[in-house]
């Protein structure tokens, strides 16, 4: 099958045969979703299924940046907010554990919901100097439990906790024997392994696959009981509303420190 490259905003589509190619494109943002991204890309996975595809690669555009998280200015300048937000991102890494194996290939920075996006990957490939990180507690917010536990099932949750509790940077070395990426190489090399798993993943049973991938998220689902999921949420929806969220906000849109007071 000749590869097809077509454009649907800043989300580009490349099949090759049986694997599909797919490219997050906002280099002036690093990457970083909206919330038309968000859609393009759920919209995008979800239709994989349909259109017979068997493995999908998932990467950014350029050489800076995987995805940066969810873009700021975008639920900096939404009237819902976090109402609007939350739901939009579990919605597309939704589609992303439904969809055919999907490997991210890291050409740089996975921060905040970039993270988790990496993490929500069957497999992961990274480039030297990426880096990834998760955000919330320098944003005033208390992260998704289903977020939380994506990066727990791929590094296991003591350094989850210390993921999210310091908001620091973890390098490509120490992703790599924490198992947060899963191959690391120089770039050509690296992408060129990414095409390569594609390939071998997509010449199994598709019924197989699909199957194996989902004993596997059942097998790394949290058992969470009603009252605790409700309660994750409310802090969620409360971290949201407070004013060390706006002040985060509001600093990180005026490229200042915030000032954050606890309420």
């Amino acid at each position: 099958m000749t590869a097809r490259l077509e454009s649907a905003g800043r989300l580009f589509v490349e099949d090759r045969g049986a694997v599909r190619v797919l490219t997050v494109s906002n280099p002036a943002r690093r990457n970083a979703l909206d919330f038309g991204l968000l859609r393009q890309l759920r919209a995008a996975l979800v239709g994989s299924v349909d259109d017979g595809v068997r493995c999908l690669v998932l990467r950014g555009e350029g050489d800076k940046a995987f995805c940066a998280g969810m873009d700021l200015n975008a639920v900096h300048g939404s009237h819902a907010g976090g109402a609007q937000t939350l739901p939009a991102i579990e919605e597309m890494m939704q589609a992303v554990e439904a969809a055919p194996p999907v490997i991210a290939y890291l050409n740089g920075v996975a921060y905040g919901a970039g993270c988790e996006l990496a993490c929500a990957c069957d497999l992961r490939v990274a480039r030297p100097g990426i880096s990834l990180c998760v955000t919330p507690t320098k944003l005033g917010l208390v992260y998704s439990a289903e977020g939380i536990a994506r990066v727990a099932a791929v590094v296991g949750l003591a350094r989850a906790r210390r993921m999210f509790l310091t908001a620091q940077p973890v390098d490509a070395r120490t992703a790599l024997e924490w198992g947060l990426v899963d191959e690391l190489l120089p770039a050509r090399k690296a992408w060129t392994l990414a095409l390569a798993l594609a390939q071998t993943i997509a010449e199994n049973a598709p019924l197989a696959l699909m199957g194996t991938k989902r004993a596997l998220a059942m097998l790394g689902r949290p058992r969470l009981e009603r009252r605790e999921r409700e309660e994750i949420l409310w802090l969620q929806k409360t971290t949201f509303a407070s004013d060390d969220a706006r002040e985060a906000m509001d600093a990180f849109v005026h490229r200042r420190k915030p000032r954050f007071q606890g309420r």
